[in-house]
């Protein structure tokens, strides 16, 4: 794992890991314990250093979203990992789930049969919590938390609230909705579905004589109590499953009744951007980390600097750092921390008369595949794809390749005629695993790979 800097705090060197370590790598124990038996309601937790039960830390609770009808507390590992080895006590909480009401006909059972089945899904919805009963199920972890502050080493007045899409509905709930002996002190809503009269927010709701009503009920945006808090709401302007118009009317409505509220607008991000491995970048993720950091701190929650790196693709020597002349299709090469997330790489390619397959990948959740076939390419990665049929290596005769990758840009050469793609996003390709050839039958030489962009 590329350790990316050092930083000096109270004199002590301080490592500063990219997320992957908190994702990937980090041994920091999970605790799980069991808050509600009867309806197996799950707590983890996770410790800083030198933890002990008569500390006075932060707490930091995450709500993880999945539409109020998927996910699991697990999802927010990474965060927990992260915000623990800065000093916090980290928790994520577990609801009950709605029973999913959509149902999806099937085209080979006859209307009638269709129909009894959606009338079963509505039925098994009804019957199943409602939004009510998993705002109450985040509400009695909050007041599990504060009642057992002594025991988790917590200050009970230094709660602060972390959730996404859903779970920014229920954290939002925890500083709205609930009562004063279980409100967060300090709240985070990434993308939170914070008006339910919304559609398709709204169908939520079951079944009743005004659903309006009710939906307004469990809406943060209609409840705020007069005690203001401070808050972080965090929304991405390519989020198109809960729209920027409700995020920004939540922090309106907060900062009209008094609260410090801050609204940030990440530029080019898309839904559920703080979850690990979903839709962001490594970039986007550990913005939104530093963001919550930086307003942590401000806060008083936390303290001195943030100790996650963003990834840096700078080189201080310009040259190649893999060479191979002959090699065989499927050949894996490892470095021993990344190969860098700027780089060019080169190589010559004779593909059989039919071909289909991968001319490289650099594996991993934040890497790069390029497919290769004999109709064109895809070129693809998180947030990254390209497909060009203009694009086409010459079967049975050899290709002279080159890829070139920039902060900015794509450039791809081949045969002497280059292609190239803008990225118009933060993001860079990294993985200490490169894959020549996978699935494709071809013979390939002269590799080269140089750690910078040409």
């Amino acid at each position: 794992m590329k350790l990316f800097s050092l930083l000096i705090m109270f004199g002590t060197i301080v490592q500063a890991n990219d997320l992957r370590y908190f994702a990937e790598h980090d041994k920091r124990e999970i605790k799980s314990e069991i808050i509600d038996s009867e309806h197996q309601l799950r707590l983890i937790s996770s410790l800083p250093e030198n933890w002990q039960e008569s500390d006075k830390r932060p707490a930091f609770v995450f709500i993880h979203g999945g539409g109020w009808v998927a996910g699991e507390p697990e999802n927010f590992i990474p965060q927990m990992r992260y915000f623990a080895s800065r000093g916090a006590v980290c928790f994520s909480v577990n609801y009950r789930l709605l029973k999913p009401k959509n149902y999806r006909w099937n085209k080979k059972l006859s209307d009638e049969e269709n129909k009894i089945n959606e009338q079963k899904k509505l039925q098994e919805f009804i019957a199943g919590p409602s939004l009510t009963e998993l705002i109450s199920d985040c509400e009695k972890a909050m007041l599990h938390i504060r009642k057992n502050a002594s025991s988790y080493g917590i200050d009970p007045k230094r709660l602060i609230v972390i959730g996404d899409s859903a779970g920014g509905h229920l954290a939002s709930c925890m500083a709205t909705i609930v009562k004063a002996e279980a409100r967060a002190n300090t709240l985070v809503d990434c993308n939170g579905i914070t008006d339910v009269t919304y559609d398709p927010w709204i169908n939520n709701i079951k079944p009743c004589n005004d659903q309006l009503a009710k939906a307004k009920q469990v809406s943060p945006v209609f409840n705020i109590p007069t005690q203001p808090i401070p808050a972080l709401i965090l929304h991405g302007d390519q989020d198109f499953i809960v729209v920027e118009k409700m995020a920004r009317e939540f922090h309106n409505a907060l900062y009209s009744k008094g609260y410090s509220s801050e609204f940030k607008l990440y530029k080019g991000a898309r839904h559920a951007f703080i979850v690990y491995n979903y839709s962001a970048t490594l970039e986007e993720m550990t913005q939104c980390l530093l963001d919550i950091d930086a307003f942590a701190v401000k806060h008083n929650f936390l303290s001195g600097q943030a100790t996650l790196a963003m990834p840096d693709y700078s080189v201080a020597d310009q040259k190649i750092i893999l060479q191979a002349a002959e090699l065989k299709t499927g050949q894996e090469f490892k470095y021993a921390k990344d190969f860098p997330g700027q780089f060019t790489l080169s190589l010559k390619i004779k593909p059989e008369k039919k071909f289909n397959g991968s001319l490289l990948q650099l594996s991993g959740n934040f890497g790069l595949n390029h497919k290769v076939h004999n109709n064109g390419h895809d070129l693809s990665s998180r947030r990254f794809r390209q497909r060009n049929k203009g694009f086409k290596l010459i079967a049975e005769q050899w290709n002279d390749y080159q890829l070139a990758v920039s902060n900015d840009k794509v450039v791809i050469t081949l045969n002497g005629q280059t292609t190239e793609y803008e990225k118009n996003l933060p993001l860079g390709f990294i993985s200490n695993t490169l894959i020549i050839g996978k699935g494709l039958k071809a013979e390939v030489k002269d590799l080269k790979l140089y750690n910078y962009p040409f």
